[in-house]
């Protein structure tokens, strides 16, 4: 991974998250119920200021940590959550913002 870079695709930020939860899976895991993490004494924790999580929350946890870089991001990222990757290939629009729009849905 490159330590310099700053703008990830949201399916890298979940494959990152993933890499992160699953190397400290023996200190965050619930083991009564897999799908929970115990986050009070981890930095996931400081960063989602949560101090557990179940599975489900995680897509509206990123979010709320998430800054897009310009309004045609902040537009976009609006945009996929609203629609299946399909309807997105229907619409009718320039390429450079499709090809956005799927980078950003793509997880």
């Amino acid at each position: 991974a490159d330590p310099t870079q700053t703008v990830f695709s949201y399916k890298h930020i979940l494959q990152l998250l993933s890499q992160y939860i699953c190397s400290r899976r023996s200190t965050i895991m619930d083991p009564r119920n897999i799908k929970l993490a115990l986050v009070d004494n981890d930095p996931l924790g400081v960063a989602f200021k949560v101090s557990a999580f179940h599975r489900c929350q995680v897509r509206h946890l990123l979010d709320q940590q998430l800054i897009c870089l310009s309004l045609t991001q902040l537009t976009a990222w609006n945009i996929v959550r609203c629609i299946s990757s399909k309807e997105m290939q229907m619409m009718n629009m320039p390429r450079e913002v499709k090809e956005m729009l799927m980078l950003m849905g793509a997880a």
